[in-house]
């Protein structure tokens, strides 16, 4: 769990300040798998990546 709230965190960080893919970005981040990235992301911010990268 705590692993996944970082990841996150520097998942949202790398959101707002590229435009970078999500692939790429969840690879960055740690994640080892794209759809592995969308669920916890999902889950822990409440919004999908692509939301989330739209309302900022």
């Amino acid at each position: 769990m705590y692993l996944n709230k970082k990841r996150t965190s520097k998942a949202k960080e790398l959101w707002k300040k590229t435009n970078d893919p999500a692939t790429y970005i969840a690879e960055l981040s740690g994640f080892d798998s794209t759809p592995h990235f969308y669920r916890t992301f999902k889950k822990y911010i409440g919004t999908t990546p692509a939301g989330y990268r739209k309302s900022n």
